[in-house]
């Protein structure tokens, strides 16, 4: 009988410092917020899953036991995040399992703020197990059943989500339904109440080493239920995106705890949670463990990883940085493209002002050994019909101007004597200048 009484006294301490246990309790919600919230449901970017696990106070038998599956992500181009909830919570006499979607619509007011409505819909079914039950008083209405007994109801969970920058202002109302399960038949007024919670979280995130994607955040969940005590924790949690993440918690009256969590591959993540109990019945209880897998789909090096606000701003400063520097490179080469352009208008305002510059197509000429020569501006002293005396001159004007040469041109029978040939209308009207004062009728062929 002492040892009956140690335990209601323990199960009576903490369902109030326990808030109630109605509703389970996380320690990695800094990694899954969207346990509570579902808002935060797609705010990623990927498409993630989540196994999470939790046991406490395994020094008194029926102890909460919860299990949970999470699958969510995110429609870009809709704006909305979808996800699925899976719920296995034991606690004693009644076990609860449940399924629930998730649907979140993410507002974007302006490049540093967004607005995040969210609402998960599903059914829980509770079982109580009323032959193990250890009443005072054996003839208690409750008691008319011996063996289990299951009740099935809606649930339903309402959230939103304020982001300015790396700030994020949360709340939700779980069990917003409030249904009234009853277990006594149709002409009962004694029911199994889900009490509506309320639930608000305030998190700011402060980069260490953007480069590296180290942050470091604060994040403080407030919770309250008619009936039971306003509660708060108080986080405080380092993150390194592509290592792993490490955490501390307060947890008011209840516990301490401490988690951490290992990145592997950009996809795989493992997380381990250990709350150790601070209130009066400490050294009965003993401590909760809570371990978490995820693995994100999808994911390239980690790049689209936006789990937190402060990572997401980085990417949109990263890819504004791109975007300015893509605009420079794109005005320096309009630039140039300009400078082209006014280049060769002035270059065809030269040829056409200028008698010195002759047009002639290009294929009308061959180099003497008879091949095709290439098209441009060619600085020529002299035509001759005999190839004797156009190599003569050749020879003459290759002490001063080493491409010195000849081409032919087979429809006239004339060879030139050309001194230079350019695609610089400048460096060849530069050099015909200096070649008139020994050959006054020298000129340009515009080959083309």
């Amino acid at each position: 009988m002492k040892n009956r009484n140690i335990i209601l006294a323990i199960f009576t301490s903490l369902s109030f410092g326990a808030f109630a246990q109605q509703l389970p309790l996380y320690s990695q919600y800094t990694s899954l917020p969207y346990l509570y919230n579902p808002s935060m449901v797609g705010v990623s970017g990927d498409v993630n899953a989540s196994l999470l696990h939790r046991t406490q106070w395994k020094g008194i038998p029926g102890a909460p036991v919860t299990s949970v599956f999470t699958c969510e992500g995110a429609i870009q181009e809709k704006n909305m995040g979808l996800g699925l909830t899976v719920l296995n919570d034991n606690t004693d006499i009644s076990q609860r399992v449940g399924a629930y979607g998730l649907y979140s619509y993410h507002l974007k007011i302006n490049e540093d703020q967004k607005v995040l409505f969210g609402l998960s819909f599903g059914v829980m079914n509770q079982r109580i197990d009323f032959s193990r039950a250890i009443v005072k008083d054996a003839n208690d209405p409750f008691m008319t059943y011996k063996t289990a007994q299951r009740k099935t109801y809606l649930d339903a969970t309402l959230g939103a989500t304020y982001m300015w920058k790396t700030l994020e202002v949360g709340i939700c109302v779980p069990q917003l339904i409030g249904s009234k399960v009853n277990y006594l038949g149709t002409n009962s007024s004694s029911y199994y109440y889900q009490s509506r919670h309320y639930m608000m979280s305030l998190k700011y995130t402060f980069d260490v080493d953007k480069e590296k994607g180290m942050t470091v955040y604060p994040l403080v969940m407030l919770r309250y239920a008619k009936g039971a005590p306003f509660q708060f924790d108080v986080n405080g949690v380092f993150d390194w995106k592509k290592r792993g993440w490490a955490g501390l918690c307060y947890k008011h009256g209840y516990a301490v705890g401490v988690n951490i969590g290992f990145r592997v591959n950009n996809s795989l993540r493992a997380g381990y949670a250990f709350d150790y109990s601070i209130n009066s019945v400490k050294n009965f209880i003993g401590g909760a463990h809570e371990f978490f897998l995820g693995y994100t789909f999808g994911s390239k090096n980690g790049k689209s990883d936006l789990t937190s606000t402060g990572n997401y701003d980085s990417l949109i400063n990263e890819v504004t940085a791109k975007n300015t520097k893509q605009q420079e490179e794109i005005d320096k080469l309009n630039e140039e493209l300009k400078k082209l352009k006014e280049h060769r208008d002035s270059v065809r305002t030269f040829i056409a002002n200028n008698p010195d510059v002759k047009k002639a197509n290009v294929t009308d000429f061959k180099t003497e050994g008879g091949s095709s020569i290439k098209k441009g501006m060619y600085v020529v002293v002299g035509a001759y019909k005999s190839l004797d005396n156009a190599t003569k001159d050749k020879d003459f004007n290759k002490e001063f101007y080493k491409e010195a040469d000849l081409i032919f041109n087979p429809a006239r029978g004339l060879h030139y004597v050309y001194v230079l040939t350019s695609t610089d209308i400048e460096a060849a009207n530069d050099v015909l200048q200096v070649i008139k004062k020994k050959y006054p009728d020298a000129w340009i062929y515009l080959l083309e």
